[in-house]
């Protein structure tokens, strides 16, 4: 007695089971995440990695200009596909279709969007030479989102017959907001997710994979004093730094009041050159200046002083006017 239905049914379980065998299940994951400072003071012991590095609050400087709006502090992960793989291109665990995106933390964004994404690729199997880095990809944001835009079809082979799996190595830029709301001092955590399907252009096959980078953001905290000041004036005042990142390039300017005048021009203004407010806690540092005498404008009138002292304490970028 023949059981036509059922044959059919068992032919079809058989051919999907072959169908999923021949396609492999892709172990893609990320690893290397690295942060290089675009300034290599926000380095401290100088070895790229140790940890100590840190993205200054209020925008990036490199150490001897703004880059807040072009390439930022350099960012890069590592995307690899560890499967075995096979030397027939049809069972080799691919992962296909491609698409990798980040979360950002407040007060981070891209330099610019789109911005311009290096890839390169290492390992896999020579053999079949599938192990290639995709060209011209850009990193887009909306929100807090960026989005890695990769051509369309690109793929992530397994090993196969290589000694290493493939890999796809990213490099892009970040920065810190230069405007308010600044970003947050502490521990600025991103969030990365890849997806991809095992069978190409089928979503059914879809999978996802996340991978995390953390990364220290340091604020500036700028502390000016000024004592009373006797006729004739001795401006000198002495500021602290109270934060743990540096502020640099900051100005210091003081104003006379309408009733006064200065006998010393260019005494009441001074600027800190880089570096006199690296973290350091609880420094107290004199800033001092040669007396400046102040005379009344007009006979019998009150001789108030008025000071305004400015520096940014969101950000170490100096900017020398």
């Amino acid at each position: 007695m023949a059981f036509p239905g059922r044959r059919r049914a068992c032919f079809a379980l058989l051919a999907l089971a072959a169908s999923a065998l021949a396609w492999g299940q892709p172990q893609v994951a990320f690893s290397d995440f690295e942060f290089v400072p675009a300034d290599p003071d926000r380095d401290p012991d100088g070895l790229p990695g140790s940890g100590d590095e840190y993205m200054d609050s209020g925008g990036t400087w490199n150490g001897a200009a703004e880059v807040t709006n072009s390439s930022g502090d350099t960012f890069r992960f590592t995307l690899s596909n560890t499967a075995a793989g096979q030397p027939d291109p049809a069972v080799d665990e691919i992962a296909y279709d491609l698409a990798v995106s980040l979360t950002l933390p407040a007060g981070l964004r891209l330099p610019v969007s789109p911005f311009p994404v290096t890839v390169t690729a290492s390992g896999g199997d020579p053999g079949l030479g599938n192990c290639t880095a995709p060209a011209g990809v850009t990193a887009t944001q909306s929100g807090s989102t960026v989005s890695f835009v990769l051509p369309p079809g690109t793929s992530l082979p397994g090993q196969g017959g290589g000694a290493e799996p493939c890999r796809l190595r990213f490099e892009f830029g970040l920065t810190t907001r230069d405007a308010v709301p600044f970003a947050p001092a502490g521990a600025a955590v991103l969030d990365y997710t890849a997806t991809f399907n095992s069978v190409p252009g089928d979503p059914g096959s879809a999978a996802a994979v996340s991978g995390q980078q953390t990364v220290a953001v340091r604020r500036g905290d700028l502390i000016v004093t000024k004592s009373a000041v006797p006729n004739p004036a001795d401006p000198n005042g002495a500021y602290a730094h109270g934060g743990n990142g540096p502020v640099a390039g900051q100005r210091l300017q003081q104003r006379l009041g309408r009733h006064l005048r200065g006998a010393c021009p260019g005494h009441a203004r001074s600027a800190f050159r880089r570096g006199d407010l690296e973290p350091a806690a609880a420094s107290q540092r004199p800033a001092r200046q040669p007396p400046c005498r102040c005379r009344p404008a007009a006979a019998n009138t009150p001789s108030p002083i008025s000071r305004r002292a400015r520096a940014p304490t969101s950000s170490s970028r100096p900017k020398w006017r």
